[in-house]
């Protein structure tokens, strides 16, 4: 095709300053995974072994590729990298073919030595798609930059596939249609990845005829990603036109938030940060970078992932989660945040991330962090890349950043969640249709210091479950009427009623108090004749990583559980609980048979932090009222909660 890099630019813009702390950090990370990496290159197939949980074959070597690329650019004169002392060619030789086999074999490649058919990208070979394959950007937009940034070492015949391959996909992403979020499943993340590969396109190859065509549609596919219908009348300029111009679908709640999987996925919630890479090669090649791909990043910070930091830098999630525990993968939004939106309080949350990360890596001494699988790794690597680009590019000077804690409530009611924070725990109460949970964490960073990693986001955590005889599983619940939200002298209280339809209820009142506490209020009722194997109530569980965090120490008096000198938790009620595998029951009922209308479980947890030299207020209950401190809180016949704080 003849093209040039970057149209007329022939020298990268230069990076601002010297590499900050957590740059270096991040290239650490880099560095050591890929000497872990290098035990799955295929010799035979020319590529990595890098198909994992939720990442495909394409997709994980163009992380490892960017991975390798960062490597190459930053130590110019290195002859060996990580422990491993692996020679500077054979990374180098395996980024040129890994890049080759990928183009080789996509299904968008011309060339006369593709594999026919290919194995990837293009058309999505099932007819049900009616279009373009829904990851072929996110797999290709990755390599795309790793060529670019050794577009002077790698021959003209390898560049010359890139080129073809990569405008290929980026005219498959511009021909899409922008769909709207579907029940459950929004579609930010397909904008993310679309807007991706046309912002490396457009930026890198910037005088093909098309570019300018990839530059508009990477604009509006990234700001689709968060459009909201009350977006569609916006008249702020973004790019040289109202919002309101480049919308054509909806994908984010008014609050902002975005249900993906089925719920409040927190790591989609971050979508805005898989713009890094088009950030990134908009600034290499000395061009301004959009406003479009990092438009609502700051809202979606302060309004939302604020409120959701955690002593260890990941995010709280009401829900649970469906990838790995800890692998804090939405750390470049942090980044994004602190370098180009200068955020004191992401920096912060981001050297957090960065911390529990080398601390993981090292624990190991493999270079791998021991997340699911190694191709599921290679997309945390491509976000370490990422973020160490952003830092390169966009870095301020380090300087100490301070977490600017939100206190009080925070309510999310288009995904069903509401956050408590206070400067000793964090906590949250979750009435979503299908997933109901309260997850309560420890949040003094002195008081948790040797174990900032405590909570395991457990989709049953707090509120617990029931297993009903011939159950193989534990029984899903639904929500039967609207919850009753109170806010009052600081405080939240949230109350709700669950079912297992026709089968039996749930009543529960959470509360949040302004002195650190958290009451939850629980009663459970048989709709029919049942025959209960199990049910528990008020389940606790933290967090274990094999060789990395370790079980925590238990000191246990009658219904008062001290777990780690960090949490306490407190039964009221004629129940008992018991210490389980991998956390805490807090009350337990097996084996019993109940009649219609019977009250089968009826309890209160008290959640109080530990932080010394202060010991947890006295928790006394008495004709149904619970006394903590200075605050009184009762739970009445009808549900009704009611609190009375000092004064």
């Amino acid at each position: 095709m003849g093209l040039s890099l970057c149209g007329s630019q022939t020298v990268a813009a230069p990076p601002v300053g010297n590499r900050s702390q957590a740059g270096q950090a991040y290239l650490d990370l880099i560095e050591n995974f890929i000497g872990f990496a290098e035990n799955y290159w295929n010799n035979e197939a020319d590529s990595y072994d890098a198909q994992g949980s939720g990442v495909t074959w394409a997709r994980g070597n163009g992380g490892m590729c960017l991975g390798i690329a960062v490597l190459l650019t930053e130590y110019p004169d290195r002859k060996c990298f990580t422990s491993k002392q692996i020679p500077r060619k054979v990374l180098f030789d395996h980024l040129r073919l890994a890049t080759r086999t990928l183009c080789l074999t996509s299904n968008v490649c011309t060339d006369l030595r593709a594999k026919k058919p290919g194995t990837w990208g293009g058309p999505d070979p099932n007819p049900r798609s009616g279009g373009w394959h829904w990851q072929a950007g996110l797999e290709t937009e990755h390599w795309v930059l790793a060529a670019f940034m050794l577009r002077n070492q790698l021959d003209e015949d390898t560049l010359s596939l890139v080129r073809q391959v990569a405008g290929a996909e980026a005219d498959g992403a511009a021909n899409r249609p922008i769909h709207s979020a579907r029940p459950g499943d929004t579609a930010a993340d397909d904008c993310s990845w679309n807007a991706g590969i046309l912002g490396v396109c457009a930026a890198i190859y910037s005088n093909d005829p098309r570019a300018q065509r990839w530059d508009e549609c990477a604009k509006r596919w990234a700001l689709n990603m968060e459009g909201r219908e009350h977006d569609r009348t916006s008249l702020r300029m973004i790019d040289g036109r109202p919002l309101s111009e480049w919308l054509v679908s909806n994908n984010a709640n008014p609050d902002r938030t975005i249900v993906n999987h089925g719920f409040w996925n927190l790591p989609y919630q971050t979508s805005f940060a898989d713009l890094s890479e088009a950030i990134v090669a908009y600034k290499m090649c000395g061009r301004a970078v959009p406003e479009a791909f990092h438009a609502h990043a700051l809202a979606s910070g302060k309004e939302i992932l604020q409120w959701l930091v955690t002593p260890d830098g990941d995010l709280l999630c009401p829900q649970g989660i469906d990838w790995a525990e800890r692998d804090v993968q939405h750390s470049w939004a942090y980044t994004i945040l602190g370098v180009m939106h200068d955020e004191p309080w992401a920096r912060a949350a981001e050297d957090r991330c960065v911390e529990l990360l080398t601390r993981r890596q090292a624990t190991f001494g493999d270079g791998s962090i021991h997340a699911l699988d190694f191709g599921y790794q290679t997309d945390l690597l491509r976000v370490w890349a990422s973020s160490f680009l952003l830092h390169k590019y966009f870095g301020k000077p380090d300087r100490a950043a301070v977490f600017d804690e939100p206190q009080g409530a925070k309510v999310f009611p288009h995904v069903s969640a509401a956050v408590y924070r206070t400067p000793d725990l964090i906590s949250s109460v979750s009435w979503f249709p299908n997933r109901q949970a309260i997850m309560v964490l420890p949040n003094n960073l002195k008081a948790v210091a040797n174990r900032p990693t405590f909570t395991r986001w457990d989709v049953e955590s707090g509120t617990g479950w029931v297993q009903l005889k011939g159950d193989k599983k534990h029984r899903r619940f639904t929500i039967t009427s609207p919850p009753v939200i109170e806010q009052k002298n600081g405080a939240l209280c949230v109350s709700f009623t669950r079912e297992v339809p026709r089968h039996l209820s749930q009543e529960i009142s959470y509360c949040g108090l302004p002195n650190g506490t958290i009451v939850v209020f629980s009663g459970w009722k048989a709709l029919k004749d049942l025959d209960v194997v199990e049910l528990v109530d008020h389940p606790f569980h933290w967090v274990e990583i094999d060789k990395f965090i370790t079980r925590p120490t238990i000191q246990h008096v009658a219904n008062t559980w001290n777990i780690d000198g960090k949490l306490q938790m407190q039964i009221l009620g004629n129940v008992h609980g018991e210490v389980a595998e991998k956390g805490i029951n807090g009350a337990v009922r097996r084996s019993f048979e109940a009649s219609a209308n019977d009250g089968l479980l009826q309890s209160v947890c008290v959640y109080q932090a530990v932080v010394r030299p202060k010991t947890p207020d006295v928790v006394r209950q008495s004709d149904n009222v619970v006394k903590v401190g200075n605050w009184s809180l009762g739970r009445d016949a009808s549900g009704k909660t009611t609190i009375k704080g000092p004064g």
